[in-house]
């Protein structure tokens, strides 16, 4: 039985602008732009970056640099927060209706820049019980050391976990530890795939 629903954040509870000035940096799918100049080194600051080990200034340093571009750290800041876009319409009343009747969590890759303006901008935010972030945690998904410290924090057993994200990658991650996983495509399909489950929504 489900007693811990575990959502994403970008692409599921927030969307992410991939035509904005640093949201250029991904191809469409979410994945870091492969024909970049320097993506090896890209890469690498990203992964740093998202997992903590490189500060929001050291970040923004290297990449400047690596891209060759004139970027303040104060633009630097707008930029990365203008990709930030509010998730589908219906996320928000979908959330609150599960908080309802059960535990919430987020696990999501992101770094503190991103997640400051997120929690800012969106109260929903509040409604969480359990937050795991790959620049606090230390690790991004799909790693099993992710989903592992997301059971440690809930203290529930696998599979009593539902997990939602768009990146299958990361749903099929989940379920070889024994998590229920929802690969988010639309609000109409998760509602299906909820549903499925005999998950009611109070409309």
């Amino acid at each position: 039985m489900i007693e811990v629903i575990v959502f994403d954040l970008g692409g599921v509870i927030v969307n992410v602008n991939f035509n904005s000035a640093l949201g250029m940096l991904f191809d469409n799918s979410g994945k870091l732009n492969a024909a970049l100049p320097n993506y090896s080194s890209i890469s690498n600051l990203m992964q740093e970056y998202e997992t903590g080990k490189l500060s929001a200034p050291d970040f923004h340093e290297r990449l400047v640099d690596h891209l060759g571009v004139d970027l303040s750290f104060d633009d630097f800041i707008t930029s990365s927060n203008e990709a930030i876009e509010p998730g589908d319409d219906g996320i928000e009343s979908i959330v609150r209706s599960l908080g309802e009747e059960y535990r919430l969590a987020i696990l999501s890759n992101t770094n503190p820049i991103h997640f400051g303006h997120i929690k800012k901008k969106y109260a929903m935010i509040g409604l969480f019980e359990h937050i795991l972030l790959s620049y606090e945690i230390g690790v991004m998904k799909p790693a099993a050391l992710a989903y592992e410290k997301l059971i440690a924090a809930t203290s529930k057993s696998p599979q009593k976990h539902l997990f939602i994200d768009d990146r299958i990658e990361n749903i099929n991650a989940a379920k070889e530890l024994g998590i229920d996983g929802i690969h988010y495509r639309s609000i109409e399909n998760l509602r299906r795939e909820l549903e499925k489950r005999n998950i009611k929504l109070k409309e």
